[in-house]
């Protein structure tokens, strides 16, 4: 039995005696017990204040330690309290305080919750102490956060490991897609897409994702495009048509998602392909246009016989260049000569005789 509870019943069975008779025991009993009261008062009110903070964990471990605050308060809080304090003041005994029970509900009903999440907060402690990655501690915290939606604490706590979660998935994010590792980069998505996040997820981290997850699936159905195109030339050069036409429907499907360059890039590797299976109809010869019956009726000379009716033009054009040139010629011979006969007349008869000659 606790020290508390032979006091308590000490105590009763004075009282319970039904005669006060002093004995040396009294001041000690009545000390004793003031003093329990005064310290089960002290922790009730730390306890009381733990709560209002939210901090319940230390409000339970607190009323948990020894000697156990409920069963303490129990056993101080007799039924005869009161009758037993009104003897110790007629007596110039000791009184101890009245105990402040007013929060014993709620702390009982705090012990409760704790039970409840004991598994769960063990795992918190063991993962917190043992440093265990921050997505396993994440996931811990988020239960308990469901579970004890009261305690504000679990929340502020989430935030803080989830701002370093998300510093840690923008790492890996970028060493995936450094090494072109679909898989990893598949895998940060669904923990970002699956888990409930308190905290809201970085947009640049949403938007690192989504780039380097598009430019893999284009790049996969590049592959699985360039791939059917090479099956569909195999198919032709085989003459298997029926095979030839299915791997060509798969080719159109994946190529939908194809950029343009890319898509015009295989388009004409397979240009053979598409041909062989769907050929051109043959082009018909433009029919002669009928003939214009009002029209002028063609010649019958030949085409070449055009240039012989030319020449004359062109002798006659230089036959008169030649009759300018001589008539020119002439006026100057005659200018000279009216020169000569004035300045030089004993050249006359010759000059006369050049005259007669030109005419």
């Amino acid at each position: 039995m606790s020290d508390h509870q032979k006091i308590s019943d000490a105590i009763r069975a004075f009282l319970a005696a039904g005669e006060f008779k002093w004995n040396n025991e009294l001041p000690d009993l009545a000390g004793n017990y003031a003093t329990l009261c005064r310290e089960a008062n002290e922790r009730l009110r730390k306890c009381s204040d733990f709560l209002r903070r939210g901090l319940r964990s230390e409000a339970v471990h607190l009323a948990e330690c020894q000697p156990n605050l409920m069963a303490l308060t129990g056993a101080l809080n007799f039924p005869e309290a009161g009758q037993w304090a009104r003897l110790c003041a007629a007596n110039s005994l000791p009184v101890g305080p009245t105990l402040v029970v007013e929060g014993l509900a709620d702390l009982s009903q705090a012990g409760a919750v704790e039970r409840t999440l004991s598994p769960l907060l063990a795992q918190h402690r063991v993962a917190s102490l043992g440093k265990a990655p921050l997505h396993e501690r994440v996931t811990v915290l988020l239960e308990l956060a469901r579970r004890d939606a009261q305690n504000p604490c679990w929340r502020e706590e989430i935030q803080l490991l989830e701002s370093s979660r998300f510093d840690e998935l923008r790492e890996a994010a970028a060493m995936a897609i450094a090494a072109g590792d679909a898989g990893a980069l598949a895998a940060i998505q669904s923990e970002l897409a699956s888990q409930g996040w308190a905290t809201p997820i970085p947009p640049d981290l949403r938007e690192q994702l989504r780039a380097a997850l598009a430019q893999h699936s284009a790049l996969q159905s590049a592959d699985t495009a360039r791939a059917l195109a090479e099956e569909m030339l195999g198919a032709m050069n085989s003459g298997d048509v029926s095979r030839c036409q299915q791997l060509r429907r798969r080719w159109e499907a994946v190529s939908s998602t194809l950029d343009a360059a890319t898509l015009a890039d295989i388009r004409d590797e397979i240009q053979p392909v598409l041909q062989w299976l769907d050929p051109a109809p043959a082009n018909p010869s433009p029919a002669a246009p009928a003939p214009d019956m009002e029209a002028a009726p063609p010649s019958l000379a030949p085409a070449d016989e055009s240039k012989p009716r030319q020449e004359p033009r062109q002798t006659g054009g230089r036959f008169r260049k030649i009759l300018v040139g001589a008539a020119v010629l002439l006026a100057l011979a005659v200018l000279a000569a009216g020169v000569m006969l004035r300045f030089f007349p004993e050249r006359a008869a010759l000059i006369k005789e050049m005259l007669a000659r030109l005419h």
